[in-house]
């Protein structure tokens, strides 16, 4: 280690080094620098906050950023901690009894704490046989079933499904792993959408909800 007592203490020529004259700690008004490569990356100044100038901040596994000392819940908080973040692709798949072909198949998520925001275009150009409920498999992230998973809900677009106008249609959890459509009625009833109600030939679904993960 090289403490430098009259250095410039710059990024350049930081105060305290190891092997490299470039990588080490940059000592300046009220903050300090760490420098790797002659490149300023993180910075902590005199009000405590951490900043990065270049390159990422990487946490160990189970790791995050605690936000505990704010403590300004009004329900009851269970967790402050912000240890996860993570984006990508799925690809959506229908569930049938009978023959359902996939001819298109995207999907897009993105992972914040235990939240879990998915899109997804899924469709056929061929006629789906069977009369069972309509599921649609292959969700990033197994969901949370231990509170009541049909408050899972979100938006879609239905192209070539027979609707009624009298009744309400979202994009629900219909277990950890799949999505149904649910179909509710002025009565106050509700049913899982069917194949049977899927009109002759091609078909496509849209949609986006936003689930707790397991």
């Amino acid at each position: 280690m090289t403490i430098r007592i009259d250095g410039t203490n710059t990024t350049a020529n930081p105060g305290m080094t190891g092997g490299d004259a470039d990588t080490g700690l940059v000592f300046g008004t009220d903050e300090v620098k760490i420098v790797t490569g002659g490149t300023d990356r993180v910075t902590v100044g005199s009000t405590g906050n951490l900043s990065i100038a270049a390159g990422n901040l990487v946490l160990a596994s189970g790791s995050g950023i605690d936000f505990s000392a704010t403590a300004d819940g009004s329900g009851t908080m269970t967790s402050e901690l912000l240890d996860d973040y993570e984006e990508g692709t799925w690809t959506p798949g229908f569930l049938a009894s009978g023959t359902v072909t996939t001819d298109v198949a995207n999907g897009n998520y993105t992972k914040i704490g235990d939240l879990c925001f998915v899109s997804l275009v899924v469709g056929s150009t061929g006629t789906p046989v069977g009369t069972d409920s309509i599921f649609i498999t292959g969700l990033p992230f197994a969901a949370d079933t231990t509170t009541n998973i049909v408050r899972y809900q979100g938006s879609f677009e239905a192209i070539f499904f027979g609707v009624s106008t009298s009744e309400h249609y979202s994009l629900s959890l219909n277990s950890s792993d799949s999505l149904c459509i649910r179909e509710t009625t002025n009565g106050g009833g509700n049913t899982n959408y069917l194949w049977q109600d899927v009109a002759a030939g091609s078909f496509e679904l849209r949609g986006s909800l936003i689930y707790k993960v397991a």
